[in-house]
């Protein structure tokens, strides 16, 4: 069976790719790599982590996470000039949205995360499906 992936719905909205990219890339660094970056624990008990004293382990972890979101998104800004590299791009974020859709709900399934995490499920997922619907494709096929 060949059918074409544009038919499958990938990216029927492709022509805004661009501005897709740069509204994800300005809203995971304020919202997410900053953040992480500069205030991990109280970013953790903003989700509902207990935190106990300053767990060194967390802070670097947590700011760890943030510097290679921050490196991601502006290296995705970096791009946005470059349309050859959007493909790599886009991959990449469905992965990284998709494996983070399976993070979340293997640790609800083994109940050991607080509930915000929890309801991050399907903000994942989302973030995934936009970015297959706004992949920069046009001549995709499969099979």
């Amino acid at each position: 069976m060949n059918f074409t992936m544009i038919e499958a719905g990938l990216g029927m909205w492709g022509a805004h790719a661009g501005l897709c990219l740069k509204v994800l890339a300005i809203g995971a660094l304020l919202l997410f790599g900053l953040p992480l970056l500069l205030w991990p624990l109280r970013w953790a008990r903003l989700l509902g982590w207990a935190v106990a004293a300053p767990d060194h382990l967390a802070i670097y972890f947590g700011r760890t996470l943030g510097m290679v979101t921050c490196a991601l998104s502006i290296a995705t800004l970096m791009s946005l000039n470059h349309p050859l590299l959007w493909p790599l791009l886009y991959n990449l974020n469905i992965m990284i949205f998709l494996a983070n859709t399976g993070v979340h709900a293997w640790g609800a399934i083994k109940r050991i995360q607080p509930l915000a995490e929890t309801w991050e499920i399907p903000y994942w997922f989302a973030l995934a499906l936009v970015q297959y619907l706004f992949y920069p494709a046009t001549h995709w096929t499969w099979g």
